[in-house]
C-alpha cells in the first residue's frame, strides 16, 4: 500500500503543469483573438465566416475615442469594433449572447468570472474606467484585453492589439504605489 501511495505521489510530481482546459475554438487570447475570430481579419472576412452582419454606429460616448462601428451577427457571439468598416480595432464577447459563457482566457477567466479572479489572474489593470456605480472596465493595455465588470462579475471581454487601448477608450493609466524600500538587514543577531 505504501508503494502505491509513493508511486502516485511520484506521478503527481512528474506530471506536466496544468494548462487551460478550454478548447482552442473557445479560447480568448489577449491581443489576438476570441475563438476563431482574430484581430488580423477584416470585417469582410468575418462576414464570409458569419454571414450578413448588422452594423451599428452608436452615439458618441465619453468612454470611447472617436466613432466606432459595431458589427454583430445572429450566428456568432462575437462583436467586431471598427472605424473604417475594414480593419478590426477590437473583438468583444458579452454575457447576453448565447454561448458567450463558454469562452475563456488561458487563465480560465470568462463571462461570469468574479472581479477578484480577474485581479488574481492578471494583477492590477493598467487603468480602470468607472462607468456607473455598479459597472467598470478593467483595461490591461500591455496585453490587449479589457474586462467589463458589473456587480463584481465579468459581463464582457474585449480583445485588442497590445498598447492600443488608449485609441479605443478614454482613460488615464492607473498609478501604482512604488514598491517599498527594503529595510537594511542587521549584520549580526543583535540588530547592529
Amino acid at each position: 500500500m505504501k508503494r502505491v501511495g509513493l508511486f502516485l505521489l511520484l506521478l503527481l510530481l512528474l506530471a506536466p503543469p496544468a494548462t487551460s482546459q478550454v478548447p482552442d475554438d473557445k479560447l480568448i487570447v489577449s491581443g489576438q483573438r476570441i475563438g476563431k475570430w482574430a484581430l488580423e481579419m477584416t470585417v469582410d472576412d468575418l462576414v464570409r465566416m458569419n454571414g450578413t452582419a448588422v452594423g451599428v454606429t452608436p452615439p458618441p460616448s465619453p468612454l470611447h475615442v472617436g466613432t466606432l462601428i459595431l458589427y454583430s451577427w445572429r450566428t456568432s457571439p462575437v462583436t467586431a469594433l471598427t472605424r473604417d468598416r475594414r480593419r478590426i480595432e477590437a473583438l468583444m464577447i458579452s454575457g447576453p449572447e448565447p454561448g458567450a459563457d463558454t469562452f475563456k482566457t488561458e487563465k480560465s477567466i470568462g463571462i461570469g468570472s468574479a472581479r477578484s479572479s480577474v485581479i488574481a489572474a492578471y494583477a492590477n489593470p493598467a487603468a480602470t474606467i468607472p462607468v456607473n456605480p455598479t459597472r467598470d472596465f478593467l483595461i490591461y493595455d500591455e496585453i490587449g484585453i479589457t474586462f467589463g465588470v458589473v456587480n463584481n462579475r465579468v459581463d464582457a471581454i474585449w480583445v485588442f492589439r497590445t498598447r492600443t487601448g488608449a485609441s479605443i477608450w478614454r482613460f488615464q493609466a492607473t498609478t501604482q504605489a512604488p514598491a517599498p524600500t527594503p529595510s537594511p538587514t542587521p549584520r549580526n543577531g543583535n540588530g547592529y
